[in-house]
C-alpha cells in the first residue's frame, strides 16, 4: 500500500480470510465498533472527506469495494481510482489530489477503515505492555505486516485502545513507503501519530472515525502543530459491492504509476 510522511498506510490489494478471530488481540476492539463479521458482511463504503494539511484544503467523494479495495476519489476538478488494474487520473480543474494519486487513493481509507483494516491478511499483531497518553493508560497493540504485503511491509502501527471502552484512541506509526521507494534503509525512521476525535455510529452498526487529527511523535509524546486534518463526512456502508464500471477509467483519463 501507499502513504506519506503525513498519514503512512500499509496501502495494497489485500483478500481477507474468514478465520476466527478469537485469539486475535484486537478481537475486543471490533467488537466495540461494531464486530469483524458485521464489517466483512459490507461491500461498499462511501464517503465525502475534507483534508486540511497545512494552508492546503481538498474535498472530495470517496467509495471503496470493501472486497477487492478498488476505489475512486472524484470532485468536480478531478477524478483519481483503480478499477483493479489500473491506476487513473482524470483532470479536468484547475487543481488535482493534494498528494500522489496512489498514495492519496488508499490512506485516508485505511486510517477510516481501523481498526477493521488490520483484519486482513498478512498483518501481525502483538499484545504490549500499556502505555500512558493523555494521563491515561491504554491497551497497546503493535501491528506489523508480513514481508511483501503492500507496498510497504516495514510499515509498523502502535494502537492505543481505551481499556473501558476497548475502542481505538490513537495510533504511532512509522512510513516506510518512501524510504523503501528510494533504496533507502527504514531504520530508525521518525514516529507520526493519529488522533481519533470523533466517531461516526453508521446505520450498519459501524463505528468509524468522524475526524482524525495528524501530529509528529517524539519522546513518546505528540508534537508540534497539527499535520493534518480529516473530516470524514455522509459515511454509508452497503453490503452490496459497487459495479465495476464505478472505478472505470474515463475515456479523458490518463494512466498513473
Amino acid at each position: 500500500m501507499k502513504f506519506s510522511h503525513l498519514f503512512g498506510a500499509v496501502l495494497g490489494f489485500i483478500v481477507f480470510n474468514v478465520s476466527s478471530a478469537a485469539d486475535d488481540p484486537l478481537a475486543a476492539t471490533y467488537e466495540a465498533h461494531g464486530g469483524l463479521q458485521n464489517w466483512r458482511s459490507q461491500g461498499t463504503m462511501m464517503y465525502d472527506l475534507h483534508l486540511t494539511y497545512g494552508e492546503s484544503v481538498a474535498s472530495d467523494h470517496q467509495e471503496i469495494d470493501l472486497v477487492n479495495r478498488n476505489v475512486v476519489a472524484s470532485n468536480s476538478d478531478y477524478g483519481v481510482g483503480f478499477d483493479g488494474q489500473n491506476l487513473w487520473l482524470d483532470q479536468s480543474g484547475e487543481t488535482g489530489p493534494l498528494f500522489p494519486p496512489r498514495f492519496y487513493l488508499w490512506t485516508p481509507f485505511y486510517f477510516l477503515g481501523a481498526p477493521f483494516v488490520f483484519a486482513d491478511d498478512g498483518v501481525v499483531k502483538t499484545e504490549l505492555p500499556p502505555a500512558e497518553f493523555e494521563d491515561q493508560e491504554f491497551r497497546v497493540v503493535r501491528v506489523t505486516f508480513e514481508s511483501g504485503v503492500g507496498d510497504a511491509s516495514d510499515d509498523v502501527y502502535h494502537l492505543y485502545i481505551d481499556p473501558e471502552t476497548n475502542r481505538l484512541r490513537m495510533m504511532r506509526y512509522t512510513v516506510s513507503y518512501f524510504a523503501s521507494a528510494a533504496g533507502k534503509p527504514t531504520d530508525a525512521l521518525p514516529e507520526s501519530a493519529i488522533l481519533y476525535q470523533r466517531w461516526n455510529e453508521t446505520a450498519a452498526g459501524i463505528t468509524l472515525a468522524n475526524k482524525t487529527i495528524s501530529y509528529a511523535w517524539v519522546d513518546d509524546h505528540i508534537s508540534g502543530e497539527p499535520r493534518a486534518k480529516m473530516n470524514f463526512s455522509n459515511l454509508r456502508l452497503l453490503q452490496p459491492r459497487p459495479t465495476p464500471a464505478r472505478f472505470a477509467a474515463p475515456p479523458t483519463a490518463t494512466l498513473v504509476e
